[in-house]
């Protein structure tokens, strides 16, 4: 299993703008349902004019992206800010 420290909420939506483009965020808010009604990568994909895959390369690139993000973050918070908290995945 990988211990990551997942940031607060308050601290969300600044870590998403930090690490990802407006087009990575749009398609990973769509697609997992954040703020609105789950999307299938296939009408996210008419929106932008695209294949569903060249959707899903976009939603996995800003999954890597925050991951990488969030264990830069714990590198540097690691113990000294509790505005994170262990998550066991």
């Amino acid at each position: 299993l990988d211990v990551i420290f997942i940031p607060k909420v308050t601290n969300l939506r600044e870590m998403l703008r930090n690490c990802l483009t407006p087009r990575e965020l749009d398609v990973l808010l769509r697609s997992f349902g954040v703020g609105t009604d789950k999307e299938s990568l296939e009408s996210i994909g008419k929106t932008y004019h695209v294949s569903r895959s060249c959707i899903r390369q976009n939603q996995r690139t800003a999954l890597v992206k925050l991951t990488r993000y969030a264990k830069e973050l714990e590198k540097e918070e690691k113990g000294k800010d509790k505005d994170f908290v262990l998550r066991k995945y």
